[in-house]
């Protein structure tokens, strides 16, 4: 997907939202496997919010937020589904289509749990601290 067509989408996802189907099952039991969920974009996303997001191979991604980080004069995302120990590689804020905001999942992939925002700043946290003492 292009850089114009994520635009064009976003800008979509803002003023009335974005149904696409989830494919896969690394984000379960929240999101299923052909689940078909809404995304809203929004001008901040918060640790622990579900991410759709346009992936370093050109595809649109649903993953959970684990922060955010300057690089290169750029606000990038880490991100990580929830079936899999290691974070996603990280991608541009410019790359995010917006959150997961209604469809056929949990609540809890709506309505975050402030124990999970605090586990995702913590895995945050440790995956930064980790790559400080690599250096």
């Amino acid at each position: 997907m292009n850089p114009e067509a994520l635009d064009k989408l976003r800008s979509l996802a803002t003023d009335i939202g974005i149904p696409i189907r989830v494919s896969g099952s690394c984000m379960s039991p929240l999101l299923k496997n052909q689940a078909s969920i809404l995304i809203r974009s929004h001008s901040w996303y918060w640790p622990g919010d579900i991410l759709t997001f346009l992936d370093r191979n050109g595809r649109l991604t649903t993953h959970r937020l684990l922060g955010m980080f300057p690089r290169n004069g750029k606000l990038y995302c880490l991100t990580r589904p929830d079936r899999h120990l290691h974070p996603d590689a990280a991608v541009p804020s410019s790359h995010i289509l917006g959150k997961v905001v209604g469809g056929e999942c949990h609540a809890e992939a709506i309505h975050i749990p402030w124990t999970v925002r605090w586990l995702c700043l913590k895995r945050f946290a440790l995956h930064i601290l980790r790559h400080l003492l690599r250096q």
